[in-house]
């Protein structure tokens, strides 16, 4: 089966993407963080050998003038990198219109589309292969994260009940994404939960994750390095105190 690979992303500008952080990280750090997290999940697609493309967001124009400075190294790419992802703008009000948006036009090209986001860096070609061979028996398969999201879809039809009108970034969102799929009696699977990283205490889960960590998968991401980091100097304790 046909199947490309989308990464919906910000553009890793500080003070734009990974705000939620900021409660303890400097924007740059924040942005740095997000870097790393594409960086393993961009690996991930590569190492699985299905097409990948990046649909990114900017922030407003007033800040960020067009063009979006694709080639410019906000991204950290190397040129490697560069070459194996095709980049394109969201589209949308919401975060469902650029899901929505984005499937459609990658299913007028293949038979089916996985679409990520770029805060679990834990993706694997595994995790990905599984995602693909799901679909073969299923219409939908989904990744549940656990916040009450979901890290993963993919789907050979985009359907715009799917998207629409859910609640995005809460914990409703893949229970009613799921109670929709049941309603429309669509065949769908449901791969492995996995945690996504948006706050400073997701941050310190997935460095203590490593430690149940049998094969230290996680301890050679750029993500667990830099969070690791990250963990340590903020959790020091500071001088004179």
């Amino acid at each position: 089966m046909r199947t490309a690979v989308v990464v919906m992303s910000k553009i890793p500008q500080p003070g734009f993407t990974k705000t939620r952080l900021n409660t303890v990280l400097t924007g740059q750090e924040s942005a740095d963080f997000h870097l790393a997290c594409l960086k393993d999940i961009c690996s991930a697609i590569k190492m699985s050998g299905l097409p990948g493309y990046i649909y990114y967001a900017a922030p407003d124009e007033a800040l960020f003038p067009t063009p979006h400075s694709i080639e410019a190294d906000l991204w950290g790419w190397s040129y490697e990198d560069r070459a194996y992802f095709k980049m394109y703008p969201q589209q949308g009000a919401d975060l469902g219109e650029r899901l929505y948006h984005a499937a459609r036009e990658i299913l007028n090209d293949y038979e089916a589309v996985l679409l990520l986001g770029s805060d679990m860096p834990e993706i694997t070609p595994e995790l990905i292969w599984e995602a693909q061979a799901n679909l073969s028996n299923s219409e939908i398969t989904i990744g549940p994260a656990l916040d009450g999201g979901y890290y993963l879809l993919g789907i050979k039809q985009a359907s715009p009940y799917i998207f629409q009108n859910i609640p995005w970034g809460t914990a409703e969102v893949f229970n009613i994404t799921l109670q929709r799929i049941r309603t429309n009696l669509i065949r769908y699977s449901v791969l492995p939960p996995k945690m996504d990283i948006d706050t400073w205490d997701d941050l310190k889960t997935f460095c203590i994750g490593s430690q149940t960590d049998e094969d230290n998968s996680i301890r050679y991401l750029a993500a667990y390095k830099m969070a690791t980091a990250l963990v340590t100097k903020y959790s020091a304790p500071r001088k004179g105190v």
